[in-house]
């Protein structure tokens, strides 16, 4: 087999797995996505419901699915603060994130070869450019899932930039913010976190769905939440928004809205439970704004964004009022920190079967985990390069080590006292050697073919063509999401289609970038 063979998995996004290499859309020299303020959406909320003692303001910037377009996101905030005049505090991004180190990294994300590319953000992780915002992010389906599992109660990925990890609840310049990281599968809700590199056609899959646990842990917390951060919707968040003109943008969503089946029944449950003010999420690639009434007739405020693409609404803009802006930094949440020390055992079961009901720490168990952080609030800047980053110069390059460990968790878990369950120890492999693989040995791994992976060809006739003899599964909760290719009387007879070869309903992938 050539080299040439193996180019059709090289990391070049103007090249061979360039995902927009079939679309119409304007590029400038060197590649890039020419875009401009237009996809940007400004939401100011200084004057809503405001207490008097909140008289500062944060500028709060909100991406969807980022897909490894960083050099975009940042160029265009960076070119509306100088329009406006303004500093953008906070960069979050809902998912899709793809932490891309090197090479070998391609190996964790869950899209088909020709699609894979190095994206921007190895660029930030070796640090040839600094993120220019502070940027906070969780997990979605199509990420380096190598390195977010050795960050798994999040840790910065490069600096400047700080991944969430599986769930989180931080505190930033007087907010409160909670995530949850990847999508719903109810086949593997209440399974342990068994995934290990190398992944196959399954565990790829697997290892970025929710878990109960992680339920069980954000479902307890009391204290108020400003932001809530997730990749998928909350089930039925739509009905309270406008549904008619959420089904002219995506046609093929109308029966899952008929049916009550868009969206995470888990964080339906969350949205009742924490109800906070504002409710961030991406996923289905569309621009989507909801008000939820509580019974309490308290708020939350459910925005969605697209994917970065021209005339795609991908950016929010949110001004918020604040208490505090003079510690503008990432800070532990104490009770969080709590609530991870007392589930922690949860992570050594062998499955979830039973329903965990939430409980709260006591404000002895807050004193104790403030005594053992000393007070000391702040998210430390402990950023490692634990794998070697990508080389343009040695783009075929794969290592043999896949996963490392990271010094973040190792410190986090040291002072929590709690040992590794599912993540691994730094030291372990930090002096072992790691060897780039032979040419033969890489291409042979790389074309076993797998049956379960989508087929993301932008082609319409060989879309349809291949669409059901791509999958025997079928899961609505990873849907096809690349609604350009055909309208919805195409995408209903489709889905009878693949109705005749359903296995298991709750466990495929019907995902697409």
């Amino acid at each position: 087999m050539s080299d040439n063979r193996y180019c059709s998995f090289i990391p070049k996004r103007s090249g061979h797995g360039n995902k927009y290499n079939n679309r119409n859309v304007k590029k400038n020299r060197r590649g890039k996505l020419k875009l401009d303020l237009s996809s940007i959406v400004t939401e100011h909320c200084l004057n809503e419901d405001v207490n008097t003692d909140k008289t500062s303001k944060l500028n709060i910037a909100v991406e969807g699915c980022c897909h490894g377009e960083l050099d975009t996101i940042y160029s265009l905030l960076e070119e509306y603060e100088v329009k406006n005049k303004v500093k953008i505090d906070l960069l979050i991004c809902c998912g899709d994130f793809e932490s891309l180190r090197n090479a070998t990294d391609l190996e964790s994300i869950n899209v088909p070869d020709k699609f894979k590319g190095m994206g921007d953000f190895y660029q930030y992780y070796s640090s040839k450019k600094v993120a220019p915002i502070l940027t906070i992010f969780v997990g979605g389906n199509h990420e380096n899932s190598f390195q977010l599992q050795d960050l798994f109660y999040g840790g910065w990925v490069a600096p400047n930039i700080y991944y969430l990890g599986h769930a989180n609840c931080i505190r930033f310049a007087g907010l409160r913010i909670a995530s949850l990281s990847g999508i719903y599968n109810g086949h593997t809700y209440y399974k342990k976190r068994y995934e290990f590199p190398p992944y196959n056609s399954s565990s790829i899959r697997s290892v970025y769905h929710i878990r109960n646990d992680a339920i069980h842990r954000l479902s307890s917390l009391s204290e108020p939440i400003d932001i809530m951060i997730t990749h998928d919707w909350p089930r039925g968040i739509e009905q309270f928004g406008n549904i008619s003109q959420l089904i002219r943008c995506k046609p093929f969503f109308r029966q899952e809205i008929q049916q009550n089946r868009l969206g995470n029944p888990l964080t339906e449950s969350l949205l009742n439970i924490l109800k906070p003010k504002w409710w961030l999420s991406a996923h289905l690639h569309v621009q989507y704004e909801a008000k939820y009434i509580h019974g309490n007739n308290q708020v939350t405020k459910f925005r969605a964004l697209d994917k970065v693409l021209p005339k795609r609404k991908f950016l929010r803009i949110l001004t918020l009022p604040t208490s505090d802006t003079t510690h503008k930094a990432l800070e532990y949440d104490f009770e969080w920190l709590a609530i991870i020390r007392k589930t922690h055992h949860l992570l050594s079961s062998a499955s979830f079967k039973n329903i965990l009901k939430p409980f709260q720490v006591s404000n002895d168990e807050i004193g104790e985990i403030k005594t053992r952080f000393q007070n000391k609030s702040e998210i430390p800047k402990l950023f490692t390069k634990t794998a070697p980053p990508y080389d343009e110069t040695l783009q075929h390059a794969r290592y043999s080590i896949l996963r490392y460990g990271d010094p973040q968790t190792d410190a986090f878990l040291n002072l929590l006292q709690l040992n590794h369950v599912v993540t691994i120890p730094y030291q372990l492999c930090k002096d072992q050697q790691n060897q780039i693989l032979p040419m033969n040995q890489i291409l042979s791994h790389h074309t076993n073919h797998d049956e379960n992976t989508i087929n993301l060809d932008e082609d319409k006739q060989k879309y349809q063509k291949n669409y059901t003899s791509s999958f025997h599964k079928n899961d609505g909760n990873e849907i096809i999401l690349d609604e350009e290719l055909f309208n919805h009387e195409n995408a209903t007879t489709l889905d009878n289609d693949v109705k005749k070869h359903i296995k298991d309903e709750n466990d495929i992938n019907l995902d697409d970038l």
